[in-house]
């Protein structure tokens, strides 16, 4: 009988590691498609302001890079917290 609830709570507890990563992916593609549109209202600004498309693209590239920073380093704070309680 022991073995069939060990099971049954291995099952479970996989059970929460999927739920827990299909989490993790959705977060991961939810920034993702908030840092491509940061990227793109930043170059497009930047075209509306007179710059050239290089120049456009260089400031798209800039907004991307550092919202993707900030997410990590979001991401990385709140894990030592959740780490520690």
């Amino acid at each position: 009988m022991k073995l069939g609830v060990a099971s049954s709570a291995a099952l479970k507890e996989n059970d929460t590691m999927s739920e827990r990563a299909a989490l993790v992916m959705l977060i991961y593609a939810l920034v993702s498609v908030i840092a491509i549109l940061v990227a793109t209202v930043a170059g497009y600004l930047a075209r509306r302001e007179g710059a050239s498309y290089t120049q456009a693209v260089q400031q798209a590239a800039r907004a991307l890079a550092a919202f993707l920073s900030l997410a990590a380093a979001i991401t990385t704070a709140l894990a030592s917290i959740l780490q520690r309680l």
